[in-house]
């Protein structure tokens, strides 16, 4: 087991150039690894002593990755602890830190295509560690012969009761959570998709039943353990993040170039929704928002991912001139081995994006 980390000293962090180091160096392992068993038994000395030294790249590469994203993993880790009921299990980190690595990060790495290792791809693979340490902790979390993916949806629920009593100043009725869930006021946003209009919820929140609300009342108070359901910093900080972000657009990355290298509204909105800044789009912005269709959308998307990913484009140039000043600039560069920008996509950006051309204001970043 691994045991907690309370500090770390190790200037080294994940990166991408780092993961397409050493995910290939992954694949070469693992496929050692299947072969030696699938036919280990039949291969001659030399070809199989070559593949058990070629088999310890996986192991290598893992332990390598770990000890980079390692400070990330306990952080997050101790966040999802901090959230559940079970926050004074001496054991549970160890077990959701085995899982994230051990599991999580291992299937994230199987699915990594070498060839298309980009920006976000440290993400991804974080991604994975957190969802199968999450998954582990509903598990644990799930007692009195609950399944887990049930007692997720009780503890949505009760987030969003919880929250509704303090916004009325008193007990929230059935009606009124179930109201909320159909409202689309519950929708939290997800780098998957987009800032839903109003009144049109989630697929997932429009299931939520009377049924449902009533049973997670009754639960709270049959079991008489309001605190296994009652601090819900898991959905209720997703849920205070949705109205309240952690940085206003005009801070981050794409809102420093957006104020040098104007974009269309289109884009900007777009921008917003998927960076979950919801406290600064203005009437203008949730209306581009409604008007769009979802192809409209996923087009106008794919065309800021391709002049974010062009080496050569005028993002990239944006974070290669200001990376002193930008924070976390460095995680969304992208080398010239990348380059399969065709002049022809570059100018299908440039006329979808930029309104008024690629020429950057002046006075200010260039």
């Amino acid at each position: 087991m691994t045991p907690p980390v309370v500090a770390y000293a190790d200037d080294y962090r994940l990166t991408v150039e780092s993961l397409r180091f050493y995910v290939p160096a992954f694949h070469q392992g693992e496929e050692a690894e299947r072969t030696l068993v699938e036919s280990g038994d039949t291969l001659p000395p030399h070809e199989r002593n070559r593949l058990e030294v070629q088999a310890r790249l996986k192991t290598l590469a893992v332990a390598k990755i770990e000890s980079m994203c390692k400070p990330l993993i306990v952080r997050e880790i101790h966040k999802l602890i901090n959230g559940s009921h079970l926050r004074g299990n001496d054991d549970l980190f160890n077990i959701l830190y085995e899982t994230g690595v051990k599991v999580g990060m291992i299937k994230g790495l199987r699915h990594f295509d070498v060839n298309k290792i980009q920006a976000g791809a440290t993400n991804y693979l974080f991604q994975w560690i957190v969802t199968y340490a999450r998954k582990e902790l509903a598990t644990h979390e799930a007692t009195f012969g609950i399944a887990p993916s049930r007692f997720q949806k009780l503890k949505k629920v009760s987030a969003v009761r919880k929250k509704i009593t303090e916004q009325l100043g008193r007990y929230a009725t059935n009606q009124e959570v179930l109201d909320y869930f159909h409202s689309g006021k519950a929708d939290i946003k997800t780098m998957a998709g987009r800032l839903n209009s109003p009144n049109k919820g989630y697929a997932s929140n429009k299931a939520i039943t009377m049924d449902l609300v009533q049973e997670q009342e009754k639960f709270e108070k049959t079991m008489a353990y309001v605190q296994l359901l009652d601090p819900l910093e898991d959905y209720q900080r997703q849920l205070d993040q949705a109205v309240h972000p952690p940085k206003p657009f005009n801070e981050t990355i794409f809102g420093a170039f957006n104020d040098t290298h104007p974009m269309t509204d289109q884009a900007v909105a777009i921008l917003m929704s998927e960076l979950g800044n919801y406290t600064d789009m203005t009437p203008q912005v949730r209306h581009e928002l409604d008007a769009m269709t979802k192809k409209e959308y996923r087009a106008t998307l794919k065309r800021i991912t391709e002049m974010a990913t062009d080496p050569h484009g005028p993002f990239q140039a944006f974070i290669r001139a200001n990376a002193a000043t930008l924070d976390a600039g460095q995680d969304y560069m992208v080398g010239e081995e990348n380059n399969s920008t065709t002049d022809k996509v570059r100018a299908r950006y440039t006329a979808a994006l930029f309104p008024h051309g690629l020429k950057p204001r002046t006075g200010e970043h260039q």
